[in-house]
């Protein structure tokens, strides 16, 4: 029982300490968040998810984070209610109805760099989010 208790004891220790240094350090890190406004039932966030998922494989995940707010249902609003609290986006969630488009937003100012939605290839939203991580 006593070697239970150790391993136990051991695991969590492990994870107390080890997770300053994953995932949310580094968003904090980041220069832009790219915010997917998505529903399940939406025609457009169907059409549009190719897109969001490429820009998020081609791009240097350090400068930019990927964060995708669901509005399918009330379950998953939410998980996306304490998604926006955690990223302190609140206010421009409040400014933007709507599913089927991504938000650019600086990280530390919250403010909307950019809009994409359906009318942006694959290499105009690559080409948007580059120059606007060289600006940043």
């Amino acid at each position: 029982m006593k070697e239970r208790l150790k391993n136990h004891f051991f695991f969590v220790a492990i994870l107390v300490f080890a997770l300053p240094f994953t995932g949310k350090a580094q968003d904090n890190d980041a220069k832009l968040i790219a915010v997917r406004f998505h529903a399940d039932w939406c025609r457009t966030c169907k059409a549009m998810a190719p897109a969001f998922d490429n820009l998020e494989s081609v791009m240097d995940n350090s400068s930019i984070r990927f964060v995708k707010l669901d509005f399918t249902d009330k379950q998953t609003e939410v998980r996306t209610q304490k998604t926006i609290d955690e990223l302190g986006l609140d206010t421009v969630v409040r400014n933007y109805t709507g599913t089927g488009f991504i938000l650019i937003v600086d990280n530390e100012t919250k403010k909307v760099r950019e809009i994409l939605n359906k009318k942006h290839s694959r290499e105009q939203m690559e080409g948007i989010v580059g120059r606007l991580l060289k600006e940043s």
